[in-house]
């Protein structure tokens, strides 16, 4: 077997030269390579192979490409204005109630109520008014006027009442009025005429009804000097000064126990005997 791959020479080289038999490998196979005419051209075509490879694996970088330029056209943008349309024309808007006013105020047994509605209306419409009356929040179907009667109502009944604005297409919104029937007040029925006077005496029987029968209490307001009256009958006494001479004015006041009054006046002429 062989010890080496690689064959020395002696004497002559291959290349026509002496070897050195000191130094056998002068000319060993690398010292030869390097040495070599062939090397430079092997060396050449390995660099270009090298080379070749690199620029295989090199990735294929381009340029990065310019965003292309897109003409935007011009455009004038104009704000749009709302054509005006009437509304008249295109919807119906309901009127409103502006005020409800009533009479009387204070109103009581036997009194009339009267009612005066006011309304407006955005479309220049006229407006008619439907009234609903309730009687403690029960509503009265037959009256449907400006007007109620309280004639057989009772002091306290609650009156309500709803006034509906309508402008022949539309309702609108109702305007509410309440009143309670409030305390009628005693009443004077007798006349100044019916007093008597005799031997200086004054005497007048006041009489008085109260609708509600409440009890009656009776008083001066004003008088002369000495003259009475019962507060639970009435009845008024004076026993005239011998030295009275001339008019006497009298105020007369019947209540009942709910803060109403009754009031009469008179005056009486007390001439000199003869």
């Amino acid at each position: 077997m062989k010890s080496s791959k690689f064959k020395i020479y002696y004497g002559e080289s291959p290349f026509g030269k002496s070897v050195n038999r000191k130094n056998p490998f002068t000319y060993s196979p690398i010292h030869l390579f390097t040495h070599s005419p062939f090397a430079l051209i092997f060396i050449f075509a390995f660099c270009i192979f090298f080379v070749g490879c690199k620029a295989k694996e090199a990735p294929n970088v381009t340029a990065p490409s310019q965003p292309a330029e897109v003409a935007i056209p011009s455009v004038e943008i104009k704000e749009l204005q709302p054509t005006a349309v009437p509304l008249s024309a295109t919807t119906n808007r309901p009127p409103q109630v502006t005020s409800v006013d009533v009479t009387p105020n204070f109103p009581k047994i036997g009194d009339t109520l009267k009612i005066t509605a006011t309304a407006t209306d955005p479309d220049k419409d006229e407006v008619a008014f439907i009234y609903q009356w309730f009687k403690n929040e029960e509503l009265l179907p037959e009256e449907t006027s400006d007007t109620l009667s309280l004639k057989g109502y009772k002091r306290g009944d609650r009156i309500m009442l709803n006034v509906i604005p309508y402008d022949g297409k539309e309702k609108g919104s109702p305007g509410l009025m309440k009143v309670p029937v409030g305390n009628t007040s005693p009443e004077i029925t007798s006349n100044p005429n019916e007093s008597r006077f005799e031997n200086r005496r004054f005497t007048y029987q006041v009489k008085a009804t109260d609708s509600e029968n409440d009890p009656l209490t009776y008083s001066l307001k004003t008088a002369p000097a000495g003259m009475t009256v019962d507060k639970s009958t009435g009845l008024i006494q004076w026993d005239v000064p011998p030295d009275f001479r001339g008019k006497a004015s009298v105020i007369i006041s019947v209540t009942d126990n709910q803060g109403g009054e009754g009031l009469q006046s008179f005056s009486y002429d007390i001439a000199a005997e003869k």
